[in-house]
């Protein structure tokens, strides 16, 4: 199964919205994996550069190369987009919107040595005063499953954005795209800010957002073993909550009460079906 991720932008004004516009928040360290203080300590370019690099190498080590993707790619593109989605979706976005990615944001291609495009990704830059950088059209061929292609691909994105000075990243995640909520918000560390029950046309959905300094970017990361403790050691409906997926109503009323999912569950970790794993809004913006 491929990973896709399908985004929109959603602005602060859409009715019935529960979307917080600070997006400076930190996940609790008690449930993360702990940050290398020396990656800490490095100047910002030379932590960008350093980061890119890393990124671009482990890729190399699988036989995969990744590089900024030109306007001589958008028909190629189009055409593997068209085979990583649904039609209904494919064809919301067309070869000139491409070209403005690519030209005025930022593409990303990930090729085999055959020179197959088996990845993509692309970012599209807005003048908001946080300079918000909107991730789309992430898309990885199945062949790839297992091996952090579509992490790799949404982490130099970030890294590109962060170069820029962008402030944060955002987009939409569909409720059920369980793949990509593990890989955005266990392993990159992203927090579901908003949830709309019914979107329309768009379905149920969240807005998710990754604060893009260092701090946001390495320390927000899930690691299950830690928060099984943190779980063991609070009370649940009163310091976390754990919401099934299927369960909108109940997740509506939580982000009402100002809970915001933190972690995805999946069925068998901690939770006995597909779940979220979610905390006090205020627990996540005081301690930033």
């Amino acid at each position: 199964m491929s990973v896709q991720v399908h985004f929109h932008s959603i602005g602060a004004s859409s009715k019935g919205s529960t979307e917080k516009t600070d997006f400076m928040y930190v996940k609790p360290r008690e449930i993360c994996y702990k940050t290398d203080s020396r990656t800490l300590a490095l100047a910002d370019d030379e932590f960008t550069s350093t980061t890119l690099k890393i990124i671009e190498r482990s890729l190399a080590s699988k036989g995969l190369y990744l590089r900024r993707a030109v306007i001589a790619d958008v028909e190629e593109l189009f055409a593997f987009i068209k085979k990583r989605y649904p039609s209904d979706i494919a064809e919301e976005i067309s070869a000139y919107d491409m070209y403005r990615f690519i030209k005025y944001g930022h593409g990303l291609v990930i090729r085999k040595p055959d020179s197959a495009i088996v990845a993509c990704l692309f970012e599209a830059g807005y003048d908001t005063p946080e300079r918000t950088s909107y991730t789309l059209r992430l898309g990885v061929d199945q062949s790839l499953s297992g091996l952090n292609v579509g992490q790799a691909l949404i982490e130099y994105s970030c890294v590109l954005a962060m170069q820029r000075g962008s402030g944060v990243k955002r987009g939409l995640l569909d409720l059920e795209n369980y793949t990509s909520a593990h890989i955005l918000i266990n392993k990159v560390g992203w927090i579901a800010e908003a949830f709309y029950p019914d979107l329309k046309p768009l379905g149920t959905c969240f807005t998710i957002c990754l604060p893009l300094d260092r701090r946001g970017f390495l320390g927000n990361r899930i690691d299950f073993a830690r928060l099984q403790v943190y779980i063991d050691h609070n009370t649940r409906n009163r310091d976390y909550m754990i919401v099934s997926a299927e369960d909108i109503h109940t997740m509506n009323s939580a982000y009402q009460d100002g809970f915001k999912v933190v972690a995805y569950l999946k069925k068998g970790i901690i939770a006995d079906e597909n779940s979220f794993f979610l905390l006090p809004q205020e627990i996540l913006y005081n301690n930033y």
